[in-house]
C-alpha cells in the first residue's frame, strides 16, 4: 500500500487512516481520528472537546489523514475542516468514496476515478488468489464466468477464490461452485453481495458462527487476533477436538477464515485482522437482530418486540451512561462498550448480573467495581484494561465460569484480592503494563492458565508479585511473560520451574526491571542473572521469544545451539553488557529478528551467522531484520552468497558508528525494502540489486546511493 510506504511515512509528521462507517456519530468519528493520530480521547465529553483535542494533535504539523469509504460529503464541513485547518503547511486529507459527487461535496481539489479491472486482470486475480498455476487453461472458461458473477469486484473475486482453494483445481469442481444455489438467494442487493453470501454459505456451521461474531467489531477496525479468539472461546463457538487445546482449535478457525479471504490481516501486524465493510454488512444482515452494533440514537421504537439482541457492541460512542434499553433487556449476553467515557456503572453489575457472558469496559472512565461483580456467575470474559480502577472486589472469587480476565495497563490498580484463588477455570490473566505490588493469592493455584502476562517476581525487599516457584505447576501455559527477573533467588530455583518441560509453551518473554539497564551491576549480580537465564531454557516448541533488560555479559547457551528449531520471532532488547551475539543464523524457522538498544555490541561477525558451527545456509527463512540503538556497532562482516535468502525488509536505526553496510547484499535477491534512520556515519548504500524501496532519514554522511537498478521508491530527508 502507498500509505504504508516508507516514503509517505517520512514525508509526514503524523499519519492516520480511518474508515467512515454508515452508522457513524460525530463523536465516534472524531474519537477514531484522534486515536489513529496517537491521541487520548479521555476527557473529551462533547464534540467541541474532541475537536479541540484534534486541533492540538495536528497544530503546525504536516499530517496525512485518509478517510476511507465516505458516504456523506458534509462530514468535512461539519466536523473535520475547522480543527484540521490548524495543521501545518503541506498537510493532506485523502478521501475514498463510491461516488464522485461525495468527493466534490467535500471540496476535493482532485478527483481520481478508479477504472474497473479488465477481463484479463480479473482472471489473473482469481487465479492468483485461488493458488492456481498459470498453465491451468482448462479453468479459464469457468473462471471467467465466476468473476462475471462477482460483478468484477475484487473483494468478491478474492472471497470466491477462497472457496475455490478448498476444491480440486478442475473444471468440474469449479463448475459445481458456479452452479451453487447460493447464487440465487433473494434479498441481497447486488452480484458482489451474492458472491460474498456464497462464500459464507460454503463455511462449516462452526465457522459461520465465528464469522458472524466478527460483525460486533467496527468494519475496517484492526482487531488483535488473540482478542478475537478469546471472544470466540468465551462465547463457546469453538468446538473441542481430541488431541488439541481449545486455543489451537480457535487458531485453526482463524487461519481458515483468513485463508478464505473473509478476514484480512492488517498490513502493520499480521497478528491482527479487519473485516471489510461489505462482509461486515453481510454478517449484520444474516444476524437478523441477534447482534446490535448501530447508532444508539437510531434505535427501533420501544414497542418493537422483534428488537431483542443477544449481543450489543457500541465502541467509541461517547456514551456517559449505559442506555436503559440495555439495562432493561433480559436477553443481552454480550456487552462491548470500549472507549466510552462511562463513569460509575454499577447498574451493569446490579441489573445484568444473571445473564452476561462477555463484558468489555476497556478504556472507559470507570473507576469503581462494586461487590455485586460477584453475582455475575455466568461471566466468562471480563475486560477492564486501560481503566482507572483501583481495586478488584473479593467477590470476584464467585465467578466460577470466568475464563479470561484482562487488566492491561490499569495504572491505578496495584493489588489483587485473595478471592482470585478460586478462579480455577481461568485460562488467561493479562496484567501487561499493570504494576501489582500486592497479590493476596498464589497464582500457581490457577492450574488451568494457558496465558499469563505479566508474571512479576517478588523479593525479600519488595513483596509485590509472586515467587518464581509458582510457575512450576502451571503446565498448560502457551503464553508466559516474566518480569523483574533479577529478583529470582538463583540457579536452583530457576531450574525447579522446569520450563523446558512445558510442551504447550509458544510465546515467552523474559525481562528485568527497567532501572536495571541504567544501574551498574556487581559481578555477583551479573553471574546470578546469567545462571538464572541459563536454567530458564524453553521447550523446543517455542515460536516467539523476547529477552529484555538482561544485564548478563553472555547469552545463555540455549541461544547458541539448535535447541529452538521452531522459533519464528526473536526480540533482544536492552542487553547492554553482551559484546557479541550468539549464532542465531542456525535457527531454521526464524522469520523476524530485532536487536535493540544493546550498547556493548561492537561487531556483527561470522559467529552471528552460525557459519563457525555448521555449513548450512544462515538464516534460511528470515524475512525481517531490525537493528536499532547499537551505539558502539562499528563493523558488520560481509555476507556470503546464499545467506539470508528470504530477507525482504531491513531497518537500521541509531547505529552512529557504523560507516558501511556489509558486502554481499547484492546476493540477496529478496531484499526489497531498506529503512535507514539516524545513522550518523553511514557513507553509502550500494549494490543491492533487488531493492525497490529505500528510505533514509538523518544520515548526514551519506554520499552515495548506487547499484540499485530495481529501485522504485526513494526518500532521503534530514
Amino acid at each position: 500500500m502507498v500509505y504504508e510506504s516508507a516514503r509517505v511515512r517520512c514525508s509526514f509528521g503524523t499519519t492516520s487512516w480511518v474508515r467512515l462507517s454508515r452508522g457513524y456519530t460525530e463523536a465516534g468519528l472524531l474519537s477514531q481520528v484522534i486515536d489513529a493520530f496517537g491521541g487520548d480521547t479521555k476527557g473529551g465529553e462533547s464534540v467541541a472537546d474532541l475537536q479541540a483535542m484534534l486541533t492540538g494533535l495536528v497544530a503546525n504539523k504536516r499530517f496525512l489523514l485518509v478517510v476511507d469509504d465516505v458516504w456523506y460529503g458534509g462530514v468535512w464541513e461539519d466536523m473535520l475542516q475547522n480543527p484540521l485547518e490548524r495543521g501545518g503547511r503541506g498537510g493532506k486529507v485523502l478521501v475514498t468514496a463510491r461516488r464522485g459527487s461525495t468527493a466534490r461535496e467535500m471540496g476535493a481539489g482532485l478527483v481520481h476515478r478508479v477504472k474497473r479491472l479488465s477481463a484479463d486482470d480479473v482472471w489473473l486475480l482469481l487465479r492468483t488468489a485461488a493458488c492456481v498455476a498459470n498453465d491451468e487453461s482448462q479453468l479459464k472458461g469457468v473462471g471467467e464466468r465466476l468473476v462475471e458473477k462477482c460483478g468484477g469486484i475484487p473483494l468478491a473475486i478474492k472471497a470466491v477464490a477462497g472457496v475455490l482453494r478448498t476444491r480440486e483445481a478442475s473444471a468440474d469442481a469449479w463448475g459445481k461452485v458456479l452452479a451453487s444455489p447460493a447464487w440465487l438467494v433473494k434479498g441481497l442487493p447486488d452480484d458482489a453481495m451474492r458472491a460474498l453470501y456464497l462464500c459464507y454459505d460454503d463455511l462449516p456451521h462452526h465457522l459461520k458462527q465465528c464469522f458472524l461474531y466478527c460483525s460486533l467489531f467496527p468494519p475496517g477496525f484492526p482487531v488483535e487476533r488473540r482478542v478475537l479468539l478469546q471472544h470466540w472461546m468465551a462465547e463457546r463457538l469453538v468446538q473441542s477436538r481430541s488431541g488439541a487445546s481449545i486455543e489451537e482449535v480457535a487458531e485453526g478457525y482463524y487461519d481458515e477464515l483468513v485463508g478464505r479471504n473473509l478476514l484480512q490481516t492488517t498490513q502493520e501486524d499480521v497478528r491482527g485482522c479487519t473485516v471489510h465493510e461489505a462482509l461486515h454488512a453481510l454478517a449484520q444482515l444474516l444476524l437478523q437482530g441477534e447482534g446490535f452494533t448501530g447508532d444508539v440514537q437510531r434505535l427501533p421504537d420501544d414497542g418493537d418486540a422483534s428488537f431483542r439482541p443477544r449481543r450489543v457492541s457500541l465502541p467509541g460512542r461517547n456514551m456517559a451512561a449505559v442506555p436503559e434499553w440495555i439495562l432493561n433487556s433480559e436477553r443481552v449476553r454480550t456487552l462491548l462498550l470500549p472507549r466510552n467515557p462511562l463513569a460509575t456503572e454499577g447498574n451493569i453489575f446490579a441489573r445484568l448480573h444473571h445473564q452476561l457472558r462477555v463484558l468489555d469496559l476497556s478504556e472507559t472512565g470507570i473507576v469503581l467495581i462494586p461487590e455485586t461483580l460477584g453475582n455475575m456467575v455466568h461471566l466468562r470474559l471480563l475486560n477492564l484494561s486501560r481503566t482507572g480502577i483501583q481495586a478488584i472486589p473479593e467477590s470476584i472469587g464467585n465467578l466460577w465460569s470466568l475464563k479470561f480476565l484482562l487488566l492491561r495497563e490499569c495504572k491505578s490498580l496495584h493489588a489483587l484480592p485473595k478471592g482470585m484463588k478460586h478462579l480455577r477455570g481461568l485460562r488467561d490473566l493479562n496484567l501487561d503494563g499493570t504494576t501489582i505490588n500486592a497479590a493476596a493469592f498464589r497464582v500457581g493455584q490457577l492450574r488451568s492458565l494457558t496465558s499469563l502476562r505479566c508474571f512479576a517476581l517478588t523479593s525479600k525487599e519488595d513483596r509485590g508479585g509472586w515467587p518464581l516457584a509458582e510457575l512450576k505447576h502451571l503446565c498448560q501455559l502457551r503464553i508466559l511473560h516474566v518480569h523483574k527477573l533479577e529478583r529470582a533467588p538463583g540457579r536452583s530455583e530457576a531450574a525447579e520451574v522446569a520450563l523446558a518441560s512445558k510442551m504447550s509453551l509458544r510465546e515467552l518473554a523474559l525481562s528485568c526491571s527497567d532501572d536495571t539497564v541504567s544501574l551498574p551491576q556487581t559481578p555477583t549480580a551479573v553471574r546470578k542473572i546469567e545462571d538464572v537465564l541459563e536454567e530458564l531454557n524453553p521447550p523446543p516448541c517455542l515460536e516467539s521469544l523476547k529477552i529484555a533488560g538482561y544485564f548478563g555479559a553472555k547469552f545463555p547457551s540455549w541461544l547458541s545451539d539448535i535447541s529452538l528449531p521452531n522459533l519464528r520471532h526473536l526480540d533482544i532488547i536492552g542487553c547492554n553488557l553482551c559484546q557479541s551475539l550468539p549464532p542465531l543464523g542456525l535457527m531454521p524457522e526464524l522469520r523476524s529478528l530485532s536487536i535493540v538498544d544493546s550498547s556493548a555490541l561492537m561487531s556483527i561477525d561470522a559467529e552471528f551467522m552460525g557459519k563457525c558451527h555448521h555449513p548450512e545456509v544462515p538464516f534460511p527463512k528470515l524475512e525481517n531484520l531490525r537493528l536499532q540503538g547499537l551505539r558502539k556497532l562499528e563493523t558488520w562482516m560481509d555476507i556470503e552468497a546464499g545467506a539470508l535468502p528470504s530477507l525482504q525488509a531491513m531497518q537500521l536505526e541509531s547505529c552512529p558508528e557504523l560507516r558501511c553496510l556489509p558486502g554481499g547484499l547484492r546476493h540477496m535477491t529478496s531484499l526489497v525494502e531498506l529503512r535507514i534512520v539516524d545513522m550518523a556515519s553511514l557513507e553509502a548504500v550500494e549494490d543491492i540489486a533487488a531493492l525497490r524501496e529505500l528510505s533514509v532519514w538523518n544520515a548526514p554522511d551519506l554520499k552515495k546511493v548506487s547499484g540499485v537498478p530495481s529501485l522504485e521508491d526513494l526518500s532521503i530527508s534530514h
